[in-house]
């Protein structure tokens, strides 16, 4: 995240996206992986720790509509950039790039009001009804809302219908202007941004669409545990995804860290040569002793 700060990459919007995005994996990931994993350890439910672990639902869901929004903003600035130029520098240039980028936000602030999902042992994923699958305490009025399902289906559904939207226009006018052409009018750059951008938004089909199914449908818990390691995937594997796709990126970041290695290979080298010097002034030392012994002898 500090090599995207660089202007060579800054300068680019999806670039600024990608750079958000990438703040809320930060707070994300602990509420939908570090803190549900030791509830699973522990083996705790939610009226063990009800404030952490609610509080850690609401982070983790607000955060999941959030960069939901973000894939939307930035499949639509991938595909006015490759389609259209000049209305996607009038439509995200300048200082409306840093709106856009308000969008997110403030949806987040808005479905913070809303029911979040939360943890639930008994199926290790997440689930709107925080005592689902527990006898007689299933079902609670206060966390079985049916608007919910419904806010949170259309959510899920209208995020896959704009992905597919964007990104199938984006190949389809793609291949429209290679026929046309007879080669790609398409830069090495925006062609990089692009296909970083399709492979983290294109995580967002699985777990979107196996959430939507299971709130509707029972699922056997091997289906309820992908669902939600889709979840944590879609958060996790994003710099993974910029450091092997994007090669700029990769030098900057191996250059960021050259003084670190460097430095390290030095403290690792430094013993090695002064215990070669050492045998090699004591193998010195021991044969001059011995010629001086011959030469008295003789």
């Amino acid at each position: 995240m500090y090599a995207m700060l660089k202007k060579e990459f800054f300068q680019y919007t999806a670039y600024k996206f990608m750079f958000l995005m990438g703040i809320y994996d930060l707070f994300i990931l602990p509420c939908n992986g570090m803190i549900t994993g030791l509830q699973v350890i522990w083996g705790e439910h939610f009226c063990n720790n009800p404030k952490l672990y609610y509080f850690a639902g609401v982070i983790g869901s607000d955060g999941f509509y959030a960069v939901g929004i973000i894939c939307i903003i930035l499949a639509f600035d991938r595909f006015l950039e490759m389609s259209f130029p000049s209305l996607a520098r009038y439509v995200f240039g300048g200082v409306k790039t840093y709106l856009w980028l308000c969008v997110p936000i403030l949806y987040q602030i808005y479905v913070g009001f809303q029911l979040p999902h939360v943890f639930n042992i008994k199926i290790y994923a997440m689930n709107s009804d925080p005592y689902h699958k527990i006898p007689e305490m299933e079902n609670n009025p206060k966390f079985h809302f049916a608007e919910f399902r419904i806010f949170h289906g259309l959510n899920n559904g209208l995020l896959i219908v704009f992905l597919v939207l964007f990104y199938g226009g984006l190949i389809i006018i793609a291949k429209i202007k290679t026929k046309i052409y007879n080669k790609p009018q398409i830069s090495k750059v925006q062609r990089q941004m692009t296909t970083q951008a399709l492979c983290v938004c294109g995580e967002m089909f699985l777990a979107p669409c196996l959430h939507i199914f299971m709130m509707f449908v029972e699922f056997p818990v091997f289906i309820e545990i992908a669902a939600h390691f889709s979840w944590i995937c879609l958060h996790g594997d994003t710099p993974v995804i910029y450091y092997f796709l994007n090669k700029s990126l990769r030098k900057a970041v191996k250059k960021m860290f050259s003084p670190v290695t460097q430095k390290f290979q030095r403290v690792t080298t430094f013993p090695t040569s002064f215990s070669v010097n050492n045998r090699v002034e004591a193998y010195t030392n021991s044969s001059n002793i011995s010629v001086t012994k011959n030469s008295a002898a003789y």
